[in-house]
């Protein structure tokens, strides 16, 4: 059985850099703070009561100056003399990963883990991730985009969240505030071994019928009727799966089974995870397979043009 350890104490973030022009509210944070793992900038800036909780009031405005920050992430911790693998769940979203002062590997990708094979010295170990602005990097790719193919500036559905792989809502939506945020979003640990799974199996077969003319879903070979809703996250910050209060302290009670069951209830049959968001959370499929819920499953992009440049497509 493949072993590992969870990483996710003794976390620190700081401010790493300096703004020649500040926007408004800019705060210049000192030091290096103690942040929680998994997790976002804002909800660390929260809990050391460097901002107000984006939630209250207007404080989402008061907070802008966060998202053009960059920010680091760091923690020690001891080890035998090993190679391990460096496993990431998620990294939100332009990350440079440092162990032990040297570089090891980047991530461009909030969707997706990172593994990364490393050998770990006796004793304590650092390791540090460094991430850079989301709004300045897409501002930046974007413009060079639209210079490279000569498209006017301020083309319509073609904003700076385009150049970025990382969950659309949060650079504000018409039900949502704008929270680009950064940060470890998901797990990380280090194993024995590169992690593999089983294939997954999958019974029920469902298949969509477009002949004549029809948009005709079969279950099994039978006809059903869809019946359902769009889903969307259940918070602005996707590193938590169930509420939070005002000092950004996670909640043990899941939004997932509540809404899901709340959708059994009113007897919907299939969710439609919206482009927008994230690819949702294991406990998320699973109480959908509990519950007798089919998943209409997005791809990650949602209401805009997107570059079709080979790199975008690598990242």
């Amino acid at each position: 059985m493949l072993r590992s350890t969870t990483l996710d104490q003794g976390w620190e973030f700081s401010q790493s850099d300096w703004l020649r022009e500040p926007p408004f509210g800019y705060v210049r944070v000192p030091g290096w703070l103690p942040a929680m793992v998994p997790g976002h900038v804002h909800l660390d800036l929260v809990r050391q009561g460097v901002i107000r909780h984006p939630f209250e009031g207007m404080a989402e405005l008061g907070s802008a100056w966060v998202d053009e920050c960059d920010w680091s992430y760091r923690c020690r911790f001891a080890s035998t003399q090993a190679e391990k693998i460096l496993r990431f769940d998620g990294l939100d979203t332009f990350c440079t990963i440092c162990l032990n002062g040297e570089e090891i590997g980047r991530s461009e990708n909030m969707f997706l883990p990172l593994e990364i094979r490393v050998q770990l010295l006796g004793g304590e170990n650092e390791l540090q991730l460094d991430f850079e602005s989301p709004l300045r990097i897409g501002r930046e790719r974007s413009a060079a985009y639209f210079e490279k193919e000569g498209i006017s500036p301020g083309t319509a559905n073609f904003a700076e969240r385009a150049f970025v792989r990382k969950a659309q809502y949060m650079f504000g939506w018409d039900w949502g505030p704008r929270l680009a945020s950064c940060g470890i979003w998901k797990g990380v640990s280090l194993l024995d071994a590169p992690s593999s799974e089983p294939p997954a199996q999958l019974p029920p077969r469902v298949t969509l019928n477009r002949d004549g003319g029809r948009f005709e879903l079969t279950l099994d070979g039978d006809p059903f009727w869809a019946r359902g809703a769009n889903w969307i996250p259940t918070d602005s910050f996707p590193s938590l799966a169930g509420s939070l209060d005002k000092s950004g302290v996670r909640s043990p009670h899941s939004k997932c089974r509540s809404l899901l069951e709340s959708a059994q209830s009113m007897n919907f049959n299939m969710l439609r995870v919206w482009g927008g968001g994230v690819y949702e959370s294991d406990e998320f499929y699973d109480l959908c397979d509990e519950l007798g819920i089919l998943v209409w499953q997005d791809f990650p992009f949602a209401c805009s043009y997107y570059p079709d440049e080979a790199t975008f497509v690598e990242i």
